[in-house]
């Protein structure tokens, strides 16, 4: 027999559209919805934020790809020229040098450090060359997360090389664990959101409903090996797909 339906009164959640929500309206808790109006509340009544995971809506409603609004400016097609004529005089410069993988180890190495160094991971030219050299030696984990940073770029570059440049759900999921030496994929619990290191405050909430992650993703990597779904220039593109990836945040960590 089916349960009678609640006579309780519902809570706040009752005006949401999140399927999250909705199913707590009912609760003898008097929940807030995610915004202004309990975040000044909590200030006026000088009392802690308790934050339920599962109820976390995300910041906005990500545009589906391709997008749909207009990015190429005057102003961003000028800098993508610019971009562009750096990138074939690096070319011309990396077909000259005898063997090309010593620039391109060079440069992943470089990019591996400078990727880091923004979450505060910190290392040394000097350390990074000799863990190429010898592997196998103890180094500290500062050293061994760009190493593995490194390894994971490579591996992506020539996975794509093989894969006639087709970016997948299980590549990314690849380099993810070989970056931060896990065995999980695309997030399955919900409560992940982006907050600023000394605020403490939530920037970004990204979708919490694991079905929608991986739908998400798959949409973004349909866009980034479908030419024929945007005449986006090439490095606008990539910008978007950035962005894109960078909203979603599919990974509980090692997103960035």
């Amino acid at each position: 027999m089916a349960n009678p339906p609640s006579t309780r009164s519902p809570n706040r959640l009752i005006h949401e559209t999140s399927p999250y929500l909705l199913q707590h309206a009912h609760n003898p808790v008097d929940w807030y919805p995610w915004g202004e109006e309990a975040l000044q509340l909590a200030k006026d009544q000088d009392k802690p934020l308790l934050l339920s995971p599962s109820m976390l809506q995300p910041t906005y409603r990500m545009p589906s790809l391709p997008p749909r609004a207009e990015f190429e400016t005057p102003s961003i097609l000028k800098a993508a020229a610019l971009a562009h004529r750096h990138l074939a005089e690096l070319k011309g410069r990396a077909i000259s040098v005898p063997n090309p993988e010593i620039l391109i180890d060079t440069l992943t190495l470089q990019e591996a450090r400078a990727s880091c160094e923004i979450e505060n991971i910190v290392t040394t030219q000097d350390d990074l060359y000799r863990a190429a050299v010898f592997p196998d030696s103890p180094w500290n984990p500062a050293v061994k997360e760009v190493t593995s940073y490194r390894s994971a770029v490579k591996l992506g570059f020539h996975q794509l090389q093989e894969n006639d440049h087709r970016l997948t759900n299980d590549l990314l999921i690849d380099i993810y664990r070989i970056v931060k030496s896990r065995t999980d994929g695309y997030r399955v619990r919900p409560g992940t959101v982006i907050s600023n290191t000394f605020t403490g405050e939530i920037v970004h909430v990204p979708p919490q409903d694991p079905a929608e992650v991986l739908e998400k993703m798959d949409e973004l990597t349909s866009f980034a090996n479908d030419d024929s779904l945007s005449g986006l220039d090439p490095l606008v593109k990539m910008a978007v797909i950035h962005h894109q990836f960078e909203s979603i945040h599919p990974f509980e960590d090692g997103n960035g």
